[in-house]
């Protein structure tokens, strides 16, 4: 594929190991005679434009040309690390140190981040997804930056500013110690960091952490189980899926699972299924279908109005963009779903109410819907995976979001596969 643009004369992929256990697909290219050498940014798009993401090496590497064995055969071996240049021989040559005397906060991150990745080193405005960083490298190199800096990063800056440059400049603004202030453990500004190794963390969850630790002979009340009030054949239904069957889900489906959230009349006025503050329901629930995913309906963003239990046209054959998603835990899950949906508080309604209160109000109701749509969606076939994070910025155009909109949660769903069972429960995201 990469061996088909063409600035490309040549071209040859490689798995690294370098450092030991990181292993790393890596595209090298030598550009055609006479031709400019090809941006690597440029390249990566040109494979993305006909290969699923997991399939697109993490780096691409342009050569002046490929070191060769005795044979005339491509020398693996002496193919240079990602990150480094190359001479005529393909051997590597270190990247010009930065200039100055003292580094600046985006060039010690740039440190960090050559370190996290094993690189000889890193630009500061070098994107590190684009270097090949995973999302345990970012939880790392977040946990690095917390240890000089004395600031730790959240989801949106890591993922939304994934240069150095963008990181420094994210820590700059964030509440806590100056960027450029030396950390100090156990201070103000310490908290635990993030647990990275798999058997860690699974024995973290093992503990169930979060149930109180009661002593066996502890004085307790005995509740009779069969007096239980929920169908638990219902409840137990309820999961999280990753995988959807490649079909277009019916019309019918997607009305079904919404109609759990529309407003009912009473004569005491209108009547949800779920409570919200001072009876406000400030929570809207958009609606993303992706084209010819769900039959009926065409492709584009909508608006689910619970009065009327329909769906209004927010912009017609708009597409969330994939880069809503991290590209390492979601994307691959929302790639493969039938539709979106969107859990948006218009923060408006809630604050001359409750002032700043309100967005926890919002939060909460935006729960009791999760709840309801968990429930309801094996009921007709559908399966959702919750989507805890998105990047609201490259969302606001194609949802018609307000100044005063915030974006709680989201689901990426689709119908259930034939062989669908009732996996477990997994967590929604690495950070």
């Amino acid at each position: 594929m990469l061996a088909r643009h063409p600035a490309v004369q040549g071209a040859v992929a490689a798995v690294r190991d370098d450092p030991p256990g990181r292993r790393t697909l890596v595209a090298y290219a030598v550009p055609a005679p006479g031709a400019a050498p090809p941006d690597a940014a440029a390249l990566k798009d040109h494979m993305r434009a006909a290969l699923p993401d997991y399939m697109v090496p993490a780096h691409v590497a342009v050569l002046d040309a490929f070191p060769l064995t005795a044979n005339g055969k491509v020398d693996r071996a002496r193919l240079p690390p990602p990150g480094s240049t190359a001479a005529a021989d393909g051997a590597p040559r270190s990247a010009p140190a930065a200039r100055g005397d003292a580094p600046g906060p985006a060039a010690r991150i740039a440190a960090l981040a050559a370190e996290v990745l094993g690189l000889p080193s890193v630009e500061p405005a070098a994107n590190l997804f684009e270097l090949g960083a995973s999302s345990v490298d970012m939880v790392r190199l977040a946990n690095r930056i917390a240890e000089a800096f004395g600031v730790q990063l959240g989801i949106e800056a890591i993922y939304g500013t994934p240069t150095p440059a963008g990181l420094a400049a994210a820590c700059a603004g964030a509440d806590g110690p100056a960027a450029d202030a030396p950390h100090r453990p156990g201070g103000a500004s310490a908290r635990p960091a993030p647990l990275l190794d798999p058997a860690e963390r699974e024995a973290f969850k093992a503990a169930r952490p979060g149930r109180r630790a009661v002593a066996p002979d502890a004085p307790a009340v005995p509740l009779d189980p069969a007096a239980a009030a929920v169908d638990e054949g219902r409840a137990m239904a309820r999961a999280t899926h990753r995988t959807f069957a490649p079909g277009p889900v019916p019309a019918a489906a997607l009305a079904g699972l919404l109609a759990t959230l529309r407003e009912r009349s009473l004569p005491t006025g209108p009547k949800y299924l779920y409570p919200s503050a001072n009876g406000l329901y400030p929570v809207e629930v958009c609606v993303a279908c992706a084209p010819g995913r769900v039959a009926g309906v065409a492709a584009g963003t909508y608006h689910y109005d619970p009065a009327g239990h329909r769906l209004v046209v927010l912009s017609a054959g708009a597409e969330v963009p994939a880069e809503a998603h991290d590209p390492f835990v979601n994307r691959p899950v929302f790639e493969r779903s039938a539709f979106s949906l969107f859990l948006v508080a218009r923060t408006s309604a809630l604050e001359p109410l409750y002032g700043r209160e309100g967005f926890r109000l919002a939060a909460l109701e935006a729960g009791h819907i999760g709840q309801l749509l968990m429930t309801a969606a094996p009921q007709v076939s559908l399966g959702l995976c919750p989507i805890g994070y998105a990047e609201v910025r490259t969302l606001r155009p194609v949802l018609a979001l307000e100044e005063d909109h915030e974006l709680l949660y989201g689901f990426v769903g689709g119908g259930l596969p034939d062989d669908a069972g009732p996996p477990p429960d997994t967590e929604e995201g690495e950070i």
